[in-house]
């Protein structure tokens, strides 16, 4: 696999390419300005917190929040974690560590988890913030391990999947995807989902998980290495497919979107798209955020493009997050864009933090939490619609 370094470049140059800006570009690849609308909802901060120092405005760390009960946790870049209560952002605790945080948290049953650069797993428990234990890995870990009952599973850069007995406090399991030599610097998060646990790859694959022994149950494809330069060869499943009722949809880089039965792995419709975040899902619609900054509503039996929206070209999109009858993307500028579900039209915008969103949203009942790149974390909702 590549170098932190190398793995850095890379993203930089998929980055400049589809839209970030520089003194020498041109119209098409710079940031759209953003367009004058009347609000049609009203949109308020209930709380917001500062939660160490993020991931930092030159890094690529996607370091979202995780809500398990009342409380919501998150740890900088630096090794500082916290717990808030999320309804009203009161500090239950903090605690420091040694360690240079690299992916998210997750937490569940009690527990909180996060990776690390140096390829550590880290368990706290979640009444008090102490470390239950740690595991080392096989590499840097980038996204959110994830917890359901006495079951952790975390994914690692180089595509090993490891299931943990949290009782037990050992592992349970261990799988291994081959993995091309050049990627994306990324890692979608591992969904466990009942008996089984379902994880995306750099090869361009999703691989459903047995969650007793970690046995593949089946494996599809969701993007295909082509072309000529190492670029175009990119085929990431980098963003975290989302499960509704009995089908995944899941996209890639330089690939598709895939509508896929759960229990069989067959596909029931695919779309040619391109995006390094995952989708979201409402009112029957599969929504996009694609790598130039459209973002694209599909209909969910058809596939048929239902609208676009442009007005947002290059800005980096965050992956998308259904809030009320919204959907809602960060961008690099740290606004946040309500857009509504039915016709694709600007409804409010928010700015959390203007050093940018890079973290996904996460949206538990009717509240929208996102932490910042400078470690502002944020509680939005929708107060009333006109």
């Amino acid at each position: 696999m590549l170098s932190l370094f190398k793995r850095l470049t890379l993203l930089a140059a998929v980055v400049a390419t589809v839209g970030c800006s520089s003194s020498d570009e041109n119209e098409a690849t710079q940031p759209a300005e953003l367009v004058d609308f009347a609000p049609v909802i009203s949109v308020d901060e209930v709380w917001n917190r500062w939660a160490g120092d993020g991931a930092g405005t030159e890094s690529w760390l996607r370091l979202k929040p995780a809500v398990d009960g009342d409380a919501i946790y998150v740890c900088d870049a630096d090794g500082d974690c916290y717990a808030y209560n999320r309804h009203s952002g009161d500090r239950l605790w903090s605690v420091s560590f040694d360690l240079d945080v690299s992916g998210g948290v997750g937490a569940g049953s009690g527990f909180v988890a996060f990776g690390t650069l140096d390829g550590f797993l880290v368990v706290l428990n979640g009444q008090d913030g102490s470390e239950v234990f740690r595991e080392q890995l096989t590499s840097e870990v980038l996204s959110s391990p994830a917890i359901q009952d006495d079951l952790l599973v975390v994914q690692s850069q180089n595509g090993h999947v490891f299931g943990f007995d949290l009782k037990m406090k050992e592992r349970k399991w261990h799988y291994d995807a081959t993995l091309p030599l050049l990627s994306l610097r990324g890692t979608a998060d591992p969904i466990i989902n009942d008996k089984v646990t379902y994880a995306a790859f750099a090869n361009g694959k999703v691989v459903a998980l047995d969650n007793e022994s970690g046995v593949s149950l089946w494996e599809k494809r969701i993007s295909i290495p082509s072309g000529k330069s190492d670029l175009e060869k990119l085929a990431d499943v980098d963003g975290t497919p989302i499960l509704d009722q009995d089908t995944m949809y899941a996209v890639g880089f330089n690939g598709f979107v895939r509508a896929i039965d759960l229990y069989s792995g067959r596909v029931r419709w695919q779309k040619e798209f391109s995006s390094w975040v995952g989708p979201a899902f409402g009112f029957g619609q599969v929504y996009l955020s694609l790598d130039n900054g459209e973002l694209v509503a599909l209909d969910d039996r058809s596939s048929s493009v239902n609208w676009k929206q442009d007005s947002l070209l290059n800005r980096r999109l965050t992956r998308p997050v259904t809030l009320g009858n919204y959907v809602v993307v960060g961008d690099f500028e740290g606004y946040l864009h309500f857009v509504s579900q039915l016709s694709g039209t600007f409804a409010e915008r928010i700015r959390i933090d203007s050093d940018g969103l890079l973290s996904p949203p996460i949206v538990v009942g009717d509240t929208l939490y996102i932490y910042s790149s400078d470690g502002t974390l944020a509680a939005v909702q929708i107060r009333e619609e006109s």
